[in-house]
């Protein structure tokens, strides 16, 4: 009996279109990162390690295979599907239709488990955005509860790992009063802890919720019940800035980033501080839940919010 074929070390799925700048534009909006490659005739996109989407021009694929049947017919039928498991699919799939896909199916529960939606992209393509059903059949409420949050705190903390806590936790943190529902927990950890934190985590039952922009240093793990930890991991240099990512990237947790201090039902933690919780919303288009955080920050700490921010009167008139 023959050994069995060791499996693929990674896998590249490439689509055939019509416009190579077209669909790069296309997938660089509908997927929210940049492309690790874009040279005439092919572009590529990191889903995550070892899994590469492709983007080759249709008169690439015809000189590289000249008796490959002509593939520009088929676009005016679908010939396949890109389904992408992420943690938001409502937001990802509204995301797509903002960069002109075609809607097909809102996100829903499916009858295999998932929740998902669908579009077609520029060639006609199916792409699909999904996420388990939370918590299905436990009756658990979907989300990071207080008590499950602090419970997380205490697990890592009890392990030794410094953890501070980012996004929406942590605003409520430095106000001291749960202002609203949190959907996950996000937090701050050296990157040598990641092993840790994902043996810690899987032992509980958690495992890798796959993302389009799932990294060494941007993770998330996710429960049956719903629960959710977005890890952030760095790795501090001589000044005490947390560098996220490459250092290439240019993305760091600065050193006083990472000086605040808040409760989470009478528990203290360690947290963004006040004023970087509003720098940090700065770099994006705001949605309707960060006009609510950045509002109360600046309210309580009397910081200036960011011209994204202001109404238009007040940035007009600085």
């Amino acid at each position: 009996m023959t050994d069995a074929p060791a499996p693929a070390r990674a896998a590249h799925l490439i689509l055939f279109v019509r416009d190579q700048e077209r669909s790069r534009a296309f997938y660089e909006a509908a997927l929210g990162v940049p492309p690790r490659l874009h040279v005439p005739g092919m572009t590529e996109f990191a889903l995550r390690e070892g899994v590469v989407l492709g983007l080759m021009p249709e008169l690439g694929i015809r000189r590289l295979l000249p008796a490959l049947p002509d593939p520009a017919p088929a676009c005016s039928s679908t010939r396949a599907e890109l389904y992408l498991v992420v943690t938001a699919p409502d937001e990802r799939l509204e995301r797509a239709l903002a960069a002109g896909a075609t809607e097909l199916s809102p996100v829903q529960p499916r009858d295999w488990g998932d929740d998902a939606g669908y579009c077609l992209d520029p060639d006609g393509h199916v792409l699909a955005f999904a996420a388990p059903a939370r918590a299905a059949g436990t009756g658990a409420a979907p989300g990071m509860p207080a008590a499950a949050a602090c419970e997380l705190l205490d697990l890592l903390e009890g392990h030794g790992i410094a953890v501070w806590v980012d996004g929406g936790w942590a605003v409520d943190a430095v106000l001291g009063e749960q202002t609203r529902e949190h959907g996950d927990l996000d937090v701050v950890i050296e990157e040598r802890f990641a092993p840790v934190v994902r043996a810690l985590l899987a032992a509980r039952g958690f495992r890798e919720l796959p993302r389009a922009d799932t990294s060494p240093w941007n993770f998330v793990l996710g429960d049956a019940g719903g629960l959710e930890l977005d890890v952030h991991a760095v790795t501090f240099d001589e000044r005490g800035d947390g560098i996220y990512g490459p250092p290439e990237r240019g993305e760091t947790y600065p050193a006083d980033a990472l000086t605040g201090e808040g409760v989470i039902v009478g528990r203290s933690v360690r947290c963004v501080s006040p004023v970087w919780l509003v720098r940090f919303r700065a770099g994006f288009e705001p949605r309707d839940v960060d006009r609510l955080d950045v509002a109360a920050l600046c309210a309580r700490f009397g910081l200036e919010p960011p011209a994204a921010y202001r109404d238009d009167d007040e940035a007009e008139g600085g």
